[in-house]
C-alpha cells in the first residue's frame, strides 16, 4: 500500500477546517451500518453509484478546486494512496484466487483454531491482506456443511485480518510506515508478548464458542436424523419400500393411466433417500483422510513477488530520494496479477473450484472510493487540532490511535500519533533515532503501534481486508452480520481484551 510522507511544514499550512466537514463520512459510515438492514438488496444493487456520485465525487469538487492548495495536494496523495490500497488488494486476490488448498478439510474446532492461529502467524509474513486471501477460501471450504460460521469469519477478521499483523512491518500499513520514519525493519518483534497475549486470549475464546456451536449442531442434526448412521440407513430403506410398493407398474399399463400424485409422492421420497444419503456419507460415515494439496503452486511465487514488491519499495524510497513514491511497487503489483490469470485463467478448474469471482473486489473498490474521498477531511481535523485532545500516557495513545483507527484510515492516524508523541519531548530511550530526529519514548511508540494494528478488527472498516473477507463469505453463501451485528462481535470480545492489555502493557 502506497504511504506518502507529508511534512510538518505542509500540515501546518493546511487550512482550518470546520468540524461539519466531517459530515458527509459520518453519513457514508451510516449508509454502511444502515441501508443494509432496511433494504439489502437496494444497497448490495446501488452501492456503485451511492459510494461514487453521492460521496466521492461531490467530496473531491471542493476538496480539489475550492479549498486551496494544501489541501488540494494532501486531495491526490490519498487519490494515489486509494489507487495503490485497490492495487494491493486486488493483486493479493487475484493471486490468490489462482491457488486451491484441497485435501481432508473437516471443519471442526480445533483445526479451525488451527487455521486461525497459522493465519495470525502468516499475517506478519505476508501482510494480514495476503494471509486474509490465501486462507479464507479453504476456511470457508472446510465448514461448508456446517449450519452457523459467520462468527468462524468474525473470528478470523479478529486474528488473521489484524491481530496477526504486528510483528513485522510486512504485517500492516501502518508499520510499514514507521519503518519508513526509521523504525527497525526487527524493531516490532519486541511487540511478540502483546501478540501472544491478545492473540492467545481471542483464540481460546474462538475455540470455546465454535466447541459450543458444533456440539449444539450435532446434537441437532442427531435429534432429527437418528443416533446413529445404521438407522439413518434403516429410515432410507424404509422411504425406498414404500416407493416401490406403491409403484404399481401392471396396475398403470392395465388401465393405461398414470397417476399424477402417485409420482409426485414417489418424487418426494426419492428425494428424501438421496439427502438423507447425501448427509449420512458428508457427516456420519468415515471418511479416508487426504493430505493437504496445493493446486497452482506457480501463484505462492506471485504471491511472494507483491510481498518482495512492497519491501523493497521501502528498502529503496529510505535509501534514495530520488526513488519514487507511486508507480514500481503498484506497476509490480498490476503485472503480478496479469501474469497469475494467465498461468490460471479464470475458466481455469482452480478457480472454479475456488468459486472465483470479482464482484468481492469490485464491491470493495466502489465502496472505498466514497471512503477515501470523505475521510479526507478528518484526517486533516484531526492533524491540526490532535493536540487538544491531551494524550500524554501510554494507555491514552493505544486506545486513541485505536478507537481513531477503527474509522479512518489508520496508516496516517498511526503519523498523526506519532507526530503528538514527538511533540511531549520526552527522553528517548528506543535505542535507534528517528529520521526526522524526534524522540518518542519506546512505551508510546509500542502503543501506537499495538492501537493501530489490533482495534483495525473493530468495525468492517478498520481494515482493508475485514470488509474484503466480508464480501468472500458472502459470495459464497455465508450470512454474516451488519455492520452494527459486527461491532457487538468486537464490543463483546475484543475491548475487554484490548482493556486487558491496557492493564498489563501500558499503565
Amino acid at each position: 500500500m502506497l504511504i506518502l510522507n507529508t511534512s510538518a511544514a505542509v500540515t501546518k499550512e493546511i487550512p482550518h477546517l470546520s468540524l461539519l466537514w466531517v459530515i458527509p463520512f459520518a453519513l457514508i459510515l451510516l449508509s454502511i451500518a444502515i441501508v443494509p438492514l432496511i433494504n439489502a438488496h437496494f444497497w448490495e444493487h446501488n452501492l456503485w453509484w451511492i459510494s461514487l456520485f453521492v460521496f466521492a465525487l461531490p467530496m473531491l469538487v471542493p476538496l480539489v478546486f475550492f479549498l486551496g492548495p494544501e489541501i488540494r495536494h494532501l486531495t491526490l496523495e490519498k487519490a494515489l494512496e486509494y489507487v495503490s490500497f485497490i492495487l494491493l488488494l486486488a493483486s493479493l486476490y487475484i493471486i490468490s484466487g489462482g491457488i486451491h488448498i484441497g485435501g481432508t478439510l473437516s471443519g471442526s474446532p480445533t483445526q479451525n483454531a488451527m487455521f486461525l492461529f497459522t493465519g495470525s502467524l502468516l499475517a506478519s509474513l505476508i501482510g494480514t491482506t495476503g494471509a486474509s486471501m490465501l486462507l479464507i477460501r479453504p476456511l470457508l471450504r472446510a465448514n461448508r456443511n456446517r449450519q452457523k460460521k459467520a462468527h468462524i469469519v468474525v473470528f478470523f477478521i479478529f486474528l488473521v485480518s489484524n491481530i496477526g499483523g504486528i510483528l513485522t512491518p510486512l504485517g500492516d500499513p501502518p508499520l510499514f510506515l514507521g519503518y519508513l520514519q526509521g523504525v527497525p525493519f526487527e524493531w516490532t518483534l519486541n511487540l511478540f508478548p502483546h501478540w501472544a497475549f491478545t492473540a492467545g486470549i481471542v483464540l481460546g475464546i474462538f475455540y470455546l464458542y465454535d466447541v459450543r456451536m458444533f456440539r449444539k449442531e450435532g446434537l441437532h442434526l442427531n435429534s432429527v436424523n437418528g443416533s446413529s448412521p445404521a438407522q439413518s440407513l434403516q429410515n432410507v430403506k424404509v422411504e425406498l419400500d414404500v416407493a416401490l410398493h406403491d409403484l404399481d407398474l401392471d396396475e398403470m399399463i392395465e388401465r393405461r393411466k398414470v397417476r399424477i400424485d402417485l409420482l409426485q409422492r414417489l418424487r418426494e421420497k426419492l428425494a428424501f433417500a438421496s439427502s438423507e444419503l447425501e448427509r449420512i456419507l458428508v457427516e456420519e460415515m468415515p471418511a479416508t483422510k487426504e493430505p493437504l494439496r496445493f493446486s497452482g503452486r506457480l501463484n505462492f511465487i506471485l504471491l511472494a513477488g507483491v510481498v518482495f514488491s512492497i519491501y523493497m519499495q521501502g528498502f529503496l524510497s529510505t535509501r534514495f530520494s530520488w526513488w519514487p513514491h507511486f508507480g514500481p511497487q503498484e506497476t509490480a503489483m498490476a503485472l503480478l496479477a496479469m501474469l497469475s490469470l494467465f498461468i490460471t485463467p479464470l475458466a481455469s478448474s482452480i478457480r472454479q473450484e475456488n468459486g472465483f469471482t470479482f464482484g468481492p473486489i469490485k464491491e470493495v473498490a466502489f465502496l472505498f472510493a466514497g471512503i477515501f474521498a470523505t475521510m479526507i477531511p478528518a484526517l486533516v481535523i484531526l492533524e491540526a487540532r490532535g493536540a487538544e485532545l491531551g494524550i500524554r500516557e501510554p494507555a491514552q495513545f493505544f486506545w486513541a490511535t485505536g478507537l481513531l483507527s477503527s474509522f479512518l484510515d489508520n496508516a496516517p492516524t498511526y503519523l498523526t500519533l506519532l507526530s503528538l508523541g514527538k511533540a511531549l519531548a520526552l527522553p528517548n530511550n528506543l535505542g535507534f533515532v528517528l529520521h526526522d530526529g524526534g524522540n518518542v519514548t519506546r512505551e508510546i511508540l509500542m502503543a501506537i503501534s499495538a492501537g493501530a494494528v489490533f482495534m483495525g478488527a473493530n468495525t468492517y472498516i478498520g481494515n482493508g481486508p475485514n470488509f474484503m473477507v466480508r464480501s468472500i463469505a458472502e459470495s459464497q453463501g455465508v450470512k454474516m452480520p451488519s455492520f452494527f451485528g459486527y461491532m457487538l462481535y468486537s464490543g463483546l470480545v475484543l475491548i475487554p481484551v484490548f482493556a486487558l492489555v491496557t492493564v498489563i502493557f501500558f499503565l
